[in-house]
């Protein structure tokens, strides 16, 4: 019995042991799970300042954004520090300074730090210009009491002179009246003069135009006159070029005019004989081979074959002038052939070799007489002067193929 109540004790003390551990572990894990929570909630707190700092950070970053960039959406360092350094290059260049070259690195804080230099020079440059202005306003005004005496004084100069005006106008307007009563009589005697000189001006034009219709008929008499005291030059009495020397054959013959009388191949002459005072027509000729002295002609056209082309027959051509081309002119305005027109013949007559001008003058060769030739000028100047005439039947022969 003695045994099992000491065993019973020592369980009993065992017991209690143990449950005064237990209790002292409880009482321990009790107090690491207080501290657990304290730290728990001190970190909740942390967390919590962290928190709002982040995002007092955030609000600030996206001001930042917005200053800088415009837009509050991210970008990328390398975006952001080309906005700074722009910025910075800016500023630098508003105080007259130069920007680094290359890539240097800036921060917002150098960027502030040039922003309040860059307004430090900008009041310094503000104080030097309300400096200037302030003595640019003194001396305008200065200059605008000057401005000032010196238009009054020219107000009681033009005082003065308006006076002297005003009695000027007086005076004017006293000889105004004056002039106007000599104007009317002057005008009244000038219309009486206008009068007489239009009623002598009348009668002097009467007379005048008497006299020029005189002289008219004067001048149409004197130059029938003359027309009658100089003979008409025409083909009929014209000097032959040369004469044909020997006839070769019926087609072939030659002339005495050559190279040395300035005649050319395709020249054409009419061969005629002459009987007194005629000329009998017996065909034409064309050059086709020029020597020194004579040339050799082919006979385009014979009259008559009983009244052949043979030696000592005349030949002329308007084409040929020794020493230079002949000069023609016309008188009248179209041909009298309807199937040929005056550009026509003009063409030809310059493929010939002949120089066709408008007017008769010293070097005038030869006058072709068209239609309405009797009114024309070149034909009467013509007549005046014995420029041979030439009917337009005498120079188609040598133009017409």
């Amino acid at each position: 019995m003695a045994g099992r109540s000491s065993l019973n004790v020592m369980v009993i003390a065992l017991l209690s042991v143990l449950v005064l551990v237990l209790i002292f572990l409880l009482v321990l894990q009790n107090q690491a799970l207080e501290e657990s929570v304290q730290a728990k909630k001190s970190m909740g707190d942390k967390l919590k300042t962290a928190q709002k700092q982040r995002r007092a950070a955030l609000d600030e970053t996206q001001k930042l954004r917005k200053v800088i960039t415009g837009s509050v959406d991210p970008v990328d360092h390398s975006e952001l520090q080309r906005y700074l350094t722009e910025a910075r290059a800016f500023l630098l260049r508003q105080r007259s300074e130069t920007p680094p070259e290359g890539d240097v690195e800036v921060n917002f804080q150098d960027l502030v730090r040039d922003y309040q230099q860059s307004l430090t020079v900008l009041q310094e440059k503000a104080d030097k210009a309300s400096r200037q202005l302030a003595t640019v306003t003194m001396e305008a005004k200065q200059r605008e009491e000057a401005h000032k005496a010196a238009i009054d004084a020219k107000t009681k100069e033009v005082s003065k002179l308006e006076a002297e005006l005003s009695k000027l106008r007086n005076q004017v307007d006293e000889l105004t009246g004056q002039l106007a009563d000599k104007e009317a009589q002057y005008t009244q005697q000038l219309a009486d003069k206008e009068d007489e000189v239009t009623r002598l001006s009348l009668q002097s034009e009467r007379q005048i135009r008497l006299l020029k219709e005189q002289v008219a008929q004067r001048e149409m008499t004197i130059t029938q006159l003359k027309m009658q005291l100089v003979p008409l030059r025409d083909v009929t009495n014209a000097q032959p070029a040369g004469s044909i020397v020997r006839v070769a054959n019926r087609y072939s013959a030659y002339i005495d005019l050559g190279r040395n009388a300035f005649v050319r191949p395709g020249l054409v002459f009419e061969v005629y004989e002459q009987v007194g005072k005629k000329r009998k027509r017996k065909g034409m000729i064309e050059v086709n081979r020029v020597f020194d002295n004579f040339s050799q002609v082919t006979i385009t056209e014979e009259d008559s074959e009983l009244n052949p082309i043979v030696p000592g027959d005349k030949i002329w051509s308007p084409f040929y002038k020794k020493g230079r081309a002949p000069h023609i002119v016309f008188a009248g305005e179209k041909l009298n052939t309807s199937f040929l027109s005056k550009d026509f013949l003009i063409k030809k007559l310059t493929e010939r070799g002949a120089k066709v001008t408008d007017k008769v003058d010293a070097s005038t060769d030869y006058v072709i007489a068209l239609k309405g030739y009797q009114e024309d000028a070149n034909y009467n100047a013509a007549r005046l002067h014995g420029v041979m005439i030439l009917k337009e039947d005498d120079i188609l022969p040598y133009v017409l193929p």
